[in-house]
């Protein structure tokens, strides 16, 4: 049986946030944990990810180590998306800690956020929401970088401009970086955690 495309419903194109919370040193505590404890873990921890987002926000995918977050319109302050992430780091860590005694190799496992700003596509595919466009590619792209630490958190220069048009913007405490990908340069304010 031959299949047919359907374009006849196009969707709209509108302009959004990509915010995507990472597990750093995931793939190493996965090959070193017995599976049983591994996805107790991990569960607890991408659990407490998921209760720590604000509603402005909605949950497109959990693709393993990371979750990936979306919304319309625009962007929310910068110094709010950073008290969101100090929210969720300091969470993460407090389960962290408790587990640690357990399973010392828990101690490992932090997060780090990309946020990205630009044009999405929200479409439907089997009962769930997925997004689509060149923004969700980027902000992807951004988890492999050239930062030398676990904790982070990169937002993107694009999000930075349009969060600027509604408001003040966030003094400048990051490092201005760039990275080059398949996809072109990405520029972006990196901000490291602990401050130092």
């Amino acid at each position: 049986m031959n299949k047919q495309v359907s374009f006849l419903h196009d969707q709209a194109t509108t302009y959004g946030t990509v915010f995507i919370v990472d597990i750093s040193g995931y793939s190493h505590f996965v090959m070193g944990t017995a599976p049983s404890d591994g996805v107790r873990i991990v569960r607890a921890l991408l659990e407490a990810l998921l209760e720590d987002i604000i509603d402005l926000f909605k949950i497109s995918e959990i693709e393993g180590d990371a979750v990936l977050y979306y919304s319309f319109g625009i962007p929310i302050p910068v110094c709010d998306i950073l008290a969101q992430f100090q929210k969720m780091l300091r969470d993460f860590n407090e389960l962290v800690s408790s587990a640690t005694e357990r399973l010392p190799q828990v101690a490992e496992l932090s997060i780090k956020l990309v946020v990205h700003y630009g044009p999405l596509v929200e479409y439907s595919v089997g009962g769930f929401k997925k997004l689509y466009g060149s923004t969700v590619v980027e902000a992807h792209r951004l988890l492999k970088n050239h930062v030398d630490c676990h904790t982070y958190a990169l937002i993107t220069e694009a999000y930075f401009k349009e969060q600027a048009l509604f408001g003040p913007r966030f003094p400048e405490t990051g490092s201005h970086m760039y990275d080059i990908y398949d996809v072109g340069r990405v520029n972006y304010v990196f901000f490291k955690y602990p401050f130092s």
